[in-house]
């Protein structure tokens, strides 16, 4: 029995990692997100195989630390599935591993995007066919949702008490009788207004 339980912690700790590798190969849109699936079930007998994968995701990470070092912009694109999956990890009593929490919640999140029209049906069943294989055995029901949204409304970078919050901003087109400087919008890129009206008032 002790032996079974190490080797269950083991599979756990490599399903957990699997489900972080994937969390980065699929905001990079890399192709080797398609091999690693269909490597999977061999990475378990065959550690040495995950090297690869762990490389190619640990300089994914890199690339966006050094853009973007302090966690301000654009990194925290890598709390996709992460808010979902902590919120699992703690309804589980942490049952179930970190990585694996995360696929789940990645799928949750893509759920969600496809039903608000942000992802198309074919891009959802594909993710979820990716997904599908290090998904842990796990259902938020009527019976749980209500303690899953409790857990859920607690940000996961709750630290000191401090919450931070992820806030999204949009912009609307609108005319004004003198220039808006979109310099200092909140978020700025994509947005770039005349820094002099075009056209003066002839009356």
């Amino acid at each position: 029995k002790a032996k079974d339980s190490k080797v269950y912690k083991e599979f756990s700790e490599i399903k957990s990692g699997i489900g972080e590798i994937l969390h980065y190969y699929i905001y990079d849109g890399n192709e080797e997100t398609v091999k690693l699936v269909e490597e999977y079930d061999r990475l378990f007998i065959n550690r040495d195989a995950l090297m690869p994968h762990i490389k190619e995701s640990l300089l994914i990470k890199k690339a966006m630390i050094e853009k973007d070092e302090f966690d301000n912009n654009e990194r925290k694109v890598f709390n996709y599935g992460h808010t979902f999956g902590h919120a699992i990890e703690a309804l589980s009593d942490y049952k179930i591993p970190h990585g694996q929490a995360v696929t789940l919640g990645m799928d949750l999140a893509n759920y969600i995007s496809c039903n608000l029209g942000f992802m198309s049906k074919d891009e959802f069943e594909f993710l979820n066919s990716i997904l599908y294989k290090n998904m842990p055995k796990f259902i938020i029901d009527d019976q749980n949702i209500n303690d899953y949204m409790k857990f859920l409304s607690k940000d996961k970078k709750n630290v000191g008490g401090s919450v931070d919050t992820e806030k999204t901003y949009s912009y609307t087109k609108a005319w004004k009788s003198s220039p808006v400087d979109s310099t200092k919008f909140k978020v700025n890129s994509g947005h770039s207004n005349p820094t002099k009206m075009p056209f003066q008032d002839m009356a």
